[in-house]
């Protein structure tokens, strides 16, 4: 029996990530089924906000209000994303780990992936952006913080 899934897309800026959740309900009988979906969905999706000029703007932290904005270009096919799951790493909670092949100090510890709420997550954020306002004409220029989408996956949708 086939069951209903969703796109989870997971966004990231540097130690910062959180999910956005694409609002189309798909069916498939298997979860390699429902991942090869999410593939071409996720595809798709890049495709409409790339056509759209949004390909890295469509969600956003606007530095003049300290929020996260979600901007999707009018479009035939996806109105919204739900933003979920904001996590933080918290480099007060332990050291980096040791890459093992050259024992450079370059992997992120586990203990110091922090769950937070949205407001949390844009607070930390926005200090962090405003303290590089100064060294960055980006930000000056821009006055937002943008996201890269670093992976994908699915979350099945109960009914």
């Amino acid at each position: 029996m086939a069951k209903k899934y969703r796109v989870r897309l997971i966004m990231n800026e540097g130690f910062y990530n959180f999910d956005a959740v694409i609002d189309r309900v798909f069916e498939a009988e298997d979860v390699d089924a429902a991942t090869k979906i999410a593939c071409n969905i996720t595809e798709d999706f890049f495709d409409v906000m790339k056509q759209n000029k949004a390909k890295f703007s469509w969600v956003v932290l606007a530095l003049e209000t300290g929020k996260l904005e979600v901007n999707i270009p009018k479009n035939d096919k996806y109105k919204n994303v739900i933003l979920k799951n904001f996590e933080i790493y918290d480099r007060s909670k332990g050291p980096f780990l040791p890459f093992p092949p050259t024992g450079e100090l370059t992997m992120c510890n586990p203990k110091c992936i922090v769950s937070v709420t949205e407001d949390e997550f844009c607070a930390h954020l926005y200090y962090d952006a405003c303290a590089s306002i100064a060294n960055s004409d980006y930000y000056r220029k821009h006055n937002h913080v943008t996201f890269e989408c670093i992976a994908y996956g699915i979350e099945e949708v109960s009914c």
